[in-house]
């Protein structure tokens, strides 16, 4: 019973989630905001008064030279440029970035108008973008897990969901065969969707593949895989539920993805 409750539950925040649901960056699109994040932070310091660029900021625990603070912000941003690849989400480092990121945006909030605001403002929005990317928002408080899926490690899970539709539909046929007519009429409908689970993980594989947006088809695909789930859960079907478990841990990696 808790598992069919959780199976609805899950159905209904699909949906109350579909619509608030932002697309997902690309690879390439995180590249592109880490290059405007480095160009962003550049303008930032340009603007910045010359004698608070070489002040010494001191507090009763803390001293903090602001040009070191500063060249060791613009030293973590190009590692994590460096260190962004298609098969590294560089995700420790983009934490490095946001945690100072958000330790700079705490001092500009609390001096109100000073030079350089408006450049941080602009900068600042980059960072939430950044942020959102990697499964958080901007600013982070110090233990906020960051973590992104990238684009092979995402199209691979929807390659994963691809070829196990057919073992779920044989595995349903079988655990159905020798029921009466009319419920097997109901399997036959539920084996024609995990024909098209197919199709829509494929979709969802080779629109990550070309860098496409995919967060529609994305939706279609956890929507497809709930009404499987709940048909499998509900009626008890032990070989097709086997093959669920696979499933279900490619779709849970492609939610994250997609933040739903």
């Amino acid at each position: 019973m808790r598992r069919l409750v959780w199976l609805a539950a899950l159905a209904l925040g699909i949906a109350a989630n579909a619509a608030a649901q932002a697309g997902r960056l690309s690879d390439k699109d995180v590249k592109d905001l880490m290059e405007a994040i480095d160009k962003g932070r550049d303008h930032f310091v340009d603007a910045l008064d010359p004698q608070f660029k070489h002040a010494v900021m001191r507090s009763p625990t803390n001293e903090v030279d602001v040009s070191k603070y500063l060249d060791d912000f613009d030293k973590n941003i190009h590692t994590m440029k460096d260190r962004f690849k298609g098969d590294y989400a560089a995700s420790a480092e983009v934490q490095t970035v946001l945690r100072q990121a958000s330790d700079v945006d705490a001092y500009v909030r609390q001096q109100g108008a000073m030079k350089g605001t408006s450049e941080w403002d602009e900068l600042a929005g980059q960072f939430d973008a950044l942020a959102k990317a990697y499964g958080t928002r901007f600013p982070i408080r110090e233990n906020t897990p960051v973590r992104r899926l990238g684009d092979k490690e995402v199209a691979e899970a929807a390659d994963l969901i691809a070829h196990q539709a057919s073992p779920l539909k044989n595995a349903m046929a079988e655990d159905t065969k020798h029921w009466p007519e009319a419920d097997r009429k109901q399997a036959e409908a539920m084996e024609k969707e995990a024909e098209q689970l197919e199709k829509d993980a494929q979709i969802v594989r080779e629109r990550i593949g070309g860098g496409k947006p995919a967060s529609a088809e994305h939706r279609s695909l956890a929507e497809r895989v709930g009404r499987l789930e709940f048909y499998v859960t509900s009626h008890s079907l032990p070989r097709a539920s086997s093959v669920m478990e696979t499933i279900r841990a490619a779709i849970g990696k492609l939610n994250q993805a997609f933040g739903l």
